[in-house]
């Protein structure tokens, strides 16, 4: 399956193909408009088809996968929709109330503690649920778990970050493992890339890999996976690299490694199904 990566900017789009052999031959030089460049990387098992174009942009909205009306509290901070109707928080593993907000709820929640009484468990922003009260009852504890796991994957995808744009990646790392054992659920904190749990690494948290830092802009991976898409190389010769092959900077080259990779890992049956998975400023695009 051939995917297309298209980073917002600059503009490139890449068309990679994932070889399980050895790349032979040198990139070929001077790209010009529409002209498609073949390169195979003589030291890796990689082959990736450049062609320029005039981009577009595009995004991955993480609310689009959620049923509407029913969110965690912290993802619904970006929508106005639960602003002027009654919303109840409940926990995601009994389905009790622990905070209800007749107005609707406020435009920013900075700070949410809540204890279930039920599950004596506290709930935070990042593990409660919002609901629209008309609704409470068409939801299943069942289904409000497997939403709080999903944008706990999803969240290590995307980089977890501060308000202020600043990692905490060791963190949360930690408190969703915690809560997850709190609550006996099966889930376990994997590697967002190679899928595979921390214990089965030998660690406790995931590293963050950055692919730009104004504003900050992650992914969490273990370190194995970190030090794959980066090659094994310092940043500076990833940069020169990726230059070689025509590409802006070394992000450009890590994203398409960390594609191939994870196209290996889990398939995509079409694009539309692996657009969803790319942390931005990358999407997958046709």
């Amino acid at each position: 399956m051939n995917l297309v990566i298209s980073h917002t900017s600059p503009c490139i789009f890449a068309r990679f193909q994932y070889e399980k052999r050895a790349g032979v031959g040198a990139p070929t030089q001077g790209l010009s408009r529409g002209q498609p460049m073949q390169i195979n990387a003589a030291d890796t098992n990689e082959s990736f088809e450049l062609t320029r174009s005039t981009g577009r942009d595009a995004e991955t909205d993480l609310l689009d996968t959620q049923v509407r009306g029913v969110h965690v509290l912290e993802a619904i901070e970006q929508s106005d929709e639960l602003r002027d109707r009654p919303v109840q928080v409940l926990c995601p593993n009994c389905g009790g109330e622990v905070e209800r907000y007749e107005d609707g709820l406020p435009s920013y929640v900075s700070w949410f503690k809540s204890r279930c009484s039920d599950c004596e468990v506290e709930l935070r922003r990042w593990s409660a649920v919002a609901v629209d009260a008309a609704y409470t009852e068409m939801v299943t504890p069942s289904e409000l778990a497997e939403l709080v796991q999903a944008y706990w994957d999803r969240h290590l995808w995307d980089g977890i970050q501060t308000a202020e744009n600043c990692p905490r990646t060791r963190e949360f790392t930690e408190a969703y493992s915690k809560r997850a054992q709190e609550y006996g659920w099966e889930w376990s904190l994997t590697c967002p890339l190679c899928r595979r749990t921390l214990d089965e690494l030998g660690i406790s948290w995931l590293d963050y890999h950055h692919w730009q830092k104004e504003p900050d802009v992650g992914i969490c991976l273990c370190r194995s996976c970190h030090d794959d898409i980066n090659g094994g190389d310092c940043d500076t010769n990833v940069d020169w690299q990726a230059r070689k092959l025509g590409l802006k900077n070394k992000h450009d080259l890590q994203i398409l490694r960390l594609a191939a990779r994870e196209h290996l890992a889990e398939p995509a049956g079409s694009l539309d199904t692996s657009t969803t998975r790319f942390p931005p400023p990358f999407v997958v695009i046709e």
